[in-house]
């Protein structure tokens, strides 16, 4: 167990633990020599997947690299020592906070990050991935949580712990993927030989989380990686609600086959000209559009607040386009409230227009007040529709929604998941006895599908 004020080298003072990863920990320390403050990475003893030895090789790889690279956006190496025969890495400090942070704050304000923010960010990250490249080194986990903004606005990306150098002998099986699912280049997880295209993959798929709010090809929050390395192999990335050129050269980063991929030239001209666009008064935009008149008072209505004064005459009901607005103006619970008050039809084109994160928000809040409700919302939605939904939520929430549908509606929505999911979602419902057929569970593939 590892105490804080231990001294390390007979130099660096541990002061506490800053993060923890699968590959290994980040400790804040002292340099007593120098009087600095730095980050030491220590190897993690128990991880699952590879021998110890296999992880102080990578250790060692992950410091050759980071050495090897020399741009404004890598953190710099200062050190490596061994403490008996596990090897440290001893690295320059940043205080800041990751993308993946700043994402999750935009997501619960309701203030998405401004496309000239996300290109001042992407900038530099593509500048380091860039000069990582040129000395033969794939970074091989880009994601928001890797990529860190200093206190001073300077931008990071961190974490060579699964990096590639080009001539090294593999670490692993060719059967293993290393890195995190949903960031994973499609010739990545086929096994094919991935080049700076891969990486450009995953910055395309952290750029989109960063416009959009949401992960594109997650499914089941993470808890069933297939079905998020199927998404990525078998379809397309959501149209993003947030149209412009960042959106383009996201969508043209997420192309599945890397020779036609947009390059690392295409995405930096696009990011410069994004950049360099003057300033707005504020750094993020509305998240939604004006409300239509009439909107303000009905929506706070549904918050339970007094409604703005207003001349305007009160509306006895909303046009659809009114009310979808209203639902993606107000909080999540409020919108609940409302899509629960609403005919199943409407309430579920509602659901199948608003962003994904929004959508599974929404249908989280329905199935736990009236799983009935949410079975007929997802009932009414074109199949494409209802099959993206449930790809977002939890098995569990997905389990409780179709437990209540009938056979043929379960079995259609099951029928698109694949075998495996749906296997998965099965073992989770209640028992079915009580219910009309006699105890009939649906079967995933639907009519004349082998299971």
């Amino acid at each position: 167990m590892m105490t804080a004020e231990r001294i390390l080298k007979g130099r660096y003072r541990l002061s506490h633990q800053l993060g923890a990863g699968g590959m290994g920990n980040v400790w804040l320390a002292e340099d007593e020599w120098l009087q600095r403050t730095v980050a030491l990475k220590q190897l993690v003893q128990h991880a699952a997947g590879e021998d110890l030895d296999e992880r102080r090789a990578r250790v060692l790889r992950e410091a050759r690299a980071m050495a090897r690279v020399r741009h404004p956006a890598i953190v710099s190496i200062i050190d490596i020592f061994f403490d008996g025969r596990d090897p440290w890495i001893v690295m320059e400090y940043i205080s800041g906070r990751s993308l993946a942070t700043i994402i999750k704050s935009a997501n619960r304000t309701g203030r998405p990050l401004d496309e000239q923010v996300i290109g001042a960010m992407g900038l530099p990250v593509l500048g380091g991935l860039s000069a990582a490249h040129r000395v033969g080194v794939m970074h091989r986990d880009v994601k928001p949580a890797n990529i860190l903004v200093a206190d001073d606005e300077s931008i990071f990306l961190v974490d060579f712990g699964i990096a590639k150098i080009t001539g090294d002998v593999s670490l692993t099986s060719t059967r293993t993927v290393m890195g995190t699912a949903e960031f994973l280049a499609p010739e990545r997880i086929r096994g094919e030989e991935a080049g700076p295209a891969a990486d450009l993959w995953s910055l395309g798929v952290t750029l989109f989380c960063a416009l959009e709010g949401y992960s594109p090809f997650l499914r089941n929050e993470g808890s069933c990686p297939e079905a998020t390395m199927w998404a990525i192999l078998r379809e397309d990335p959501p149209a993003p609600v947030r149209p412009g050129r960042l959106a383009d050269a996201v969508l043209r980063l997420l192309d599945k086959d890397p020779t036609t991929r947009a390059d690392a030239s295409e995405l930096a001209d696009v990011l410069r000209s994004i950049a360099a666009v003057e300033k707005p008064p504020e750094s993020v935009v509305p998240p939604w559009p004006a409300l239509q008149p009439g909107a303000h008072r009905l929506a706070a209505r549904a918050a339970g607040r007094p409604p703005p004064r207003s001349d305007e005459p009160e509306l006895a009901g909303l046009a659809f386009e009114d009310a979808q607005q209203v639902i993606q103006a107000v909080s999540i619970d409020t919108a609940v409230a409302i899509l629960l008050a609403m005919p199943n039809d409407q309430a579920a084109k509602i659901l199948a227009g608003c962003p994904s994160d929004v959508c599974r928000e929404l249908l989280r809040g329905v199935t736990a007040a009236s799983p009935a409700k949410a079975g007929a919302m997802l009932r009414m939605l074109p199949n494409t529709d209802a099959v993206r939904v449930v790809g977002y939520l939890k098995l569990d929430t997905v389990a409780s929604i179709l437990a209540v549908a009938s056979p043929d509606d379960a079995a259609r929505i099951l029928g698109g998941t694949g075998v495996r999911t749906a296997a998965r979602i099965i073992a989770k419902m209640p028992s079915l006895s009580g219910r009309p057929g006699g105890g009939r569970r649906p079967r995933p593939g639907g009519p004349g599908t082998a299971w």
